[in-house]
Order: structure tokens, then sequence, then C-alpha cells
């Protein structure tokens, strides 16, 4: 059912990935940051990852620690940029979600390349290629859904623009992803569900690309297994917890399925490309303002049922594996966009309106969708007519 196509592909992916709960406790992990002196990044609150953050301290000097909120745009890279190079920093790492990890991906890059980042940024930039290696670069993710750990682009967003670009390269690829399921287990319910979702989102997006293959089908379907298994139970005990750091071993478990699911999608992402929920994302970021993961949960469901609508006898039969996996075998591909409907609905996620996309900017949404990069791996050509269809219903 929906057989892999087996053809030719390259496999990219961070020189190591290191998985285990306690590991970013352990100085041992980052031994490449040996004599080096480290730009550290993290999120709004530090003091939540003291414990890695010393396990660097055993082994290596941290020269700045620079903390960054929100989903990062050209003023905040800049800013980061300019407090990297007034250091002696010669390695960098990022302790955080996929915005912290995609803020220290451009930072490692114009760290050896000199330029300014418009320089480097497609869409609105000259969207050149970086000529020198990035410094060292760490990814610590502390949630599980954008995968960003294991991508070769970081998404940056413009307020003067009213968009959302990346700059890309197969050489911003982390040396080392270490994914510690320990430090997902304080985030909060909300931050729970729109990563998980997101996670989810992306390795549906993946295994139905146009441009997917057998290795990103196989991280796809052991993905998707992993977010059935986890999702739910991460959510429940985020919501008991309420950033609580005492878990059980229930607890852990969930959290290392939902880890497998976020590196699953990461890994076959930036392999085999996404589709339209994404291809609205990135626009409707810039648009809005709204949360990556709240706008991808919010798309889902009825940029399935269009594609369900318009697919060849491949996608429908992948489709039909997606529905068997999250919702059991008994579920037909048919049932999915409802299912995913009412799954979003019962974690309360924003619906597009909520998330401040107006009817008068649908029109503009759809056209800014399909010059997304995103768009080039949806299974199905889609009009501006269809798009406009998916945010009217998704309101």
């Amino acid at each position: 059912m929906g057989e892999s196509r087996i053809s030719t592909f390259e496999f990219a992916s961070a020189a190591t990935i290191r998985f285990g709960a306690g590991l970013s406790r352990s100085p041992d992990e980052y031994a490449l940051f040996r004599g080096l002196p480290v730009f550290l990044l993290t999120g709004s609150d530090p003091s939540r990852y003291e414990s890695t953050i010393q396990a660097v301290r055993d082994v290596a000097e941290i020269v700045s620690i620079e903390q960054t909120r929100g989903e990062p745009d050209t003023v905040e890279i800049r800013r980061l940029v300019t407090a990297a190079r007034a250091t002696d920093a010669r390695a960098v790492m990022s302790v955080g979600g996929g915005s912290v990890i995609d803020a220290g991906k451009v930072v490692a890059a114009l760290l050896t390349n000199h330029g300014a980042l418009f320089d480097y940024l497609e869409v609105i930039g000259s969207g050149k290629p970086i000529s020198h290696d990035p410094a060292p670069f760490v990814a610590v993710p502390t949630t599980a859904g954008t995968g960003s750990e294991v991508t070769r682009n970081a998404v940056i967003g413009s307020a003067e623009h009213g968009v959302k670009v990346s700059m890309r390269s197969k050489d911003m690829l982390p040396d080392l992803a270490l994914v510690d399921p320990e430090l997902c287990l304080t985030l909060p319910e909300r931050a729970t569900v729109c990563s998980g979702l997101d996670a989810a989102t992306q390795l549906i997006e993946a295994y139905t690309s146009r441009k997917s293959n057998v290795m990103t089908d196989a991280l796809c379907i052991e993905g998707l297994d992993h977010f059935s298994r986890g999702f739910e139970s991460a959510v429940e005990h985020a919501r008991s917890t309420r950033g609580d750091t005492s878990a059980s071993e229930e607890d852990l478990k969930a959290r290392s399925h939902m880890c497998v699911a976020s590196l699953f999608s990461g890994l076959a992402l930036a392999n085999a490309g996404l589709g339209a929920v994404h291809g609205f994302a990135g626009p409707l970021g810039g648009m809005t303002g709204a949360p990556h993961g709240a706008l991808c949960a919010a798309l889902l469901a009825e940029v399935t049922r269009m594609n369900i609508d318009h697919a060849d006898q491949h996608t429908i039969e992948r489709y039909q594996r997606v529905a068997e996996i999250i919702f059991g075998p008994d579920t037909t591909y048919r049932e999915l966009p409802d299912l995913l409907r009412l799954r979003v609905e019962q974690y309360g996620v924003d619906r597009i309106s909520d998330l401040g996309l107006k009817p008068d900017r649908y029109a503009e949404a759809a056209e800014k969708a399909q010059r997304a990069g995103s768009m080039k791996g949806n299974p199905v050509i889609c009009s501006d007519r269809q798009l406009i269809e998916v945010l009217e219903r998704s309101a």
C-alpha cells in the first residue's frame, strides 16, 4: 500500500545525531567544543537548562549567553550576529525550540561568512550561497515538533516585507544534534500540542510529497507511529504537571516518542520537502505573526481534504496508510480530514480566523503560498481558488 518509488535520491543530515534521556547533562557530549570559545543561545529562561549549560562549561568557555524570544526576525538575527561577532566565539550552541535552533544556524554561518544577513536570504535578499563552512554548531532541542536540529535551513521573519523566508545551505546542518527527551518534560500544554501537531504535519507532508523516497518513507512511517503512541500522553502530562519537573517513567516514555517523531520529521522534510500546509504557513506567519505550529495545525485537515479530493491512486494509498497509523486499522482515507479536524479541535487549537487572517487577505495568502518552496512537494497542483477554499474552510 502506498509503495515507495525507488529512484535516485540524496540524503543529508547533521554530522552526528545523539538521542537519549539525560545526555544533555553529560560533558562528554560536547567534546567538539573543547578549546573553543562558545556563543550560546537559549529561549526566554536559561535557568531551565542550568545542568546542560554547566556540562558545556566543564569542557569549554562560554563567552556569551544570549536569550532570543519568539520566532526569529531579521532585526533579532542581526542583533544576535552582531553580539556574536563582538566576542571571540568560534563555536555556537542553541538550547531551545526550533526558533532558537534556527537562529543558531544563522549565527554559526555568519561568524565565518562575513557578509550581511540580506546577502544570504532567499526571496527578500540576494540568496547568495555561503562560501565558508559555518562555525561548529550544536543543536539541543527542548521542544518536540520542528525537527530543526536536523534541517539545512533557518526560517526568518521580516515585518518590513510581511513574509517569512529562509537562509539555506546543506553546510548549515548542525555538527551535532543532541536530542534529550528530559528537556521536554517542562514543555507547557499549548506548546506540546502545537509542536506535536507540527511534527505530525511534517511527517504527513513529507510522506505524501512528490519528492519522497524510500529512505524518507521509512522515517515518516516510523515517525507517525511514534506520534500516535506519544502525543495524547505527552499532552496529558503537560496538562497535569503544569511545568513541574517531576515525571513518571510513562511521562518520559511519551516525551521520548514525541522526540523521535519530531526528529524523524526533520530528517524527512530536509530530504523530501513538504506541501501546501507549509506552503501556507510561511506566508501566513509573516502576514499575521501567528506561531508556526498553530498555523500548521489549523490548516492540516483542510489541506488534506483538498489533496485527497484531487489525488492520484499512489497518493490515496499513502493517505490511507496515514489514517491507519494515526487513527487505527479500520480507518479509511476518506475519514482522515474530519478526524484530523476533530483532533485539532479537541486540543483547543485556534482556527485561521482566530490567528489573525481576515477574508479580505485570502487571495493575497493564496498567491504567496503558490510561490513558496514547500508547494513544490505538494502531491497535487493547486489552483488559487482551491487554496482560497482551504482558507475558507479553515476559518
